[in-house]
């Protein structure tokens, strides 16, 4: 995660929680979902991290008016995708085109990226999202119209969809 760059972190409190940034040379690194409390959220800060809300931008007050239930596009955040895959970066960042307020199916999204019949390698690279509600794959669902998985658990996948107006 490093690269020999500095890290850096924020926490940001939401309707939903508090949710941890962390971020490298204006670039988003990580998301870390909902947590109850600001100390929970700090349990991931990586130990050479250092706070900072500046590299973030507007993005810790994007984040709160979409926790208020606010159409916000996060399209144009830079996230970095070190460590994964071609394909799962391509899944990743047709993930961020996913509109708010919309599904997409894991074999849409893997046909979309280039990939067609690659639902389940889709539903991998969901896994391994680096930075959740960013990258909206809690707006990946199953062609047959049921949940799928999340990685931040199906009641917070649930509930941010809710606050988009879709229920499943």
């Amino acid at each position: 995660m490093g690269h020999g760059m500095k890290l850096y972190y924020t926490v940001v409190e939401t309707a939903m929680g508090w949710l941890l940034l962390i971020g490298r040379e204006g670039t988003l690194v990580e998301v870390w979902p909902p947590r109850p409390t600001s100390r929970a959220a700090r349990g991931g800060v990586p130990p050479a991290a250092v706070e900072s809300a500046d590299g973030f931008g507007d993005l810790p007050e994007r984040l709160r008016l979409y926790f208020e239930g606010k159409p916000v596009d996060f399209s144009n955040v830079e996230v970095s995708f070190d460590g994964l895959g071609q394909f799962e970066e391509r899944v990743l960042r047709q993930t961020m085109k996913v509109p708010y307020g919309k599904l997409m199916s894991y074999g849409a999204l893997a046909a979309a990226a280039g990939s067609p019949g690659a639902a389940r390698a889709a539903g991998n690279a969901m896994r391994r999202n680096p930075a959740p509600i960013v990258v909206p794959c809690h707006r990946v669902i199953h062609a047959d119209g049921s949940i799928g998985g999340y990685s931040g658990g199906l009641d917070l996948k649930r509930r941010l969809l809710a606050l988009e107006g879709i229920v499943l």
